[in-house]
This record gives C-alpha cells, sequence and structure tokens, in this order.
C-alpha cells in the first residue's frame, strides 16, 4: 500500500505497470466535475469508477482485497473516511472466496491499521492489500471517490 499526498503521486508511475495512464488521467481530470459511474481510460486495462456514498461503520468482516487490478483511491468531495489495511491478504481469514468475475474477496483480519483519506491524498492498494475503505471518521457523512483501476495482468 501507498498512502501520499497528491502532490507526489507521480513519484509512484514506475511501481506498477499502467500507473502511468492511471497518473496522466488524474492530472488533467477535474475528477470533482465527474458524474458517477465508471470513466473509460484505456479499456479494461484502466478505468475508474466515480461513486457518492455515505460512510459506514467499522465491518471486520468487510475487508476487500483484489487480485487483477490495483486501485488508487482519492477522495474528490466531502471531508473523507476511515481506510483499514492488512497485508499480506493471503494470512486473512476469508469470508466470502474469490470472485473471479468481480475481482474481489472479503476477508476479516484480526490485525490492520487505520488512516483517513482525505481530499488531496490517495491510496494504492495493491493484491496483497486487503483494506476497508468508507468507514466513517466520526458520524455518518457523504463522500465521493475517484477509484481508478488499474490492470496488473495482460488482457489477451
Amino acid at each position: 500500500m501507498v498512502y501520499d499526498t497528491i502532490e507526489n503521486i507521480g513519484r509512484y508511475a514506475a511501481l506498477v505497470p499502467g500507473l502511468g495512464k492511471a497518473l496522466a488521467f488524474i492530472a488533467r481530470t477535474d475528477l470533482a466535475q465527474l458524474p458517477d459511474g465508471r470513466v473509460e481510460i484505456d479499456g479494461d486495462r484502466v478505468f475508474a469508477n466515480v461513486q457518492t456514498y455515505d460512510t459506514k461503520p467499522i465491518d471486520m468482516r468487510g475487508f476487500e482485497a483484489h487480485r487483477k487490478y490495483a486501485d488508487v483511491q482519492i477522495v474528490i468531495g466531502g471531508e473523507g473516511e476511515l481506510c483499514g489495511v492488512a497485508v499480506p491478504t493471503d494470512e486473512q481469514d476469508v469470508v466470502t472466496p474469490y470472485d473471479e468475475a468481480k475481482d474481489v474477496l472479503f476477508c476479516a483480519p484480526p490485525l490492520c491499521e487505520w488512516f483517513r483519506l482525505t481530499p488531496g491524498f490517495f491510496a494504492l492498494f495493491l493484491p496483497q492489500d486487503a483494506h476497508e475503505p468508507g468507514r466513517q471518521l466520526g458520524e455518518v457523512a457523504q463522500v465521493r471517490k475517484c477509484v481508478v483501476k488499474i490492470r496488473l495482468e495482460r488482457l489477451d
């Protein structure tokens, strides 16, 4: 997992193939003006999901992990949210087995760390990073977020 300010996001372009395309999209786009839904960047290789939702209480059984995609998560509206992260994913207790079509599994980690994801910051989650985004900082609050998905395996 990488957690840093948006100003430093370009420093991580070499970490993941395709991250450069994601960063170029983030740099040239007014993310706050995007409608909710999927935004095409490079087909199924790189795309964004914009979503608006209310934060929820912490649910230690709601940690998600992916195998095919990395996530770059950026809060674009609201005060932000609390995110949990637990690594490595393969050592977590699986609650819902991996669904290849949705590229997600859910787990209940025995231990995790929590951090605030607020405007001006981003988080990059890789497959070894089980994560639980969208949790309340205090009271329930509305958040708008852009999640850029980067395919980590080759598409034929």
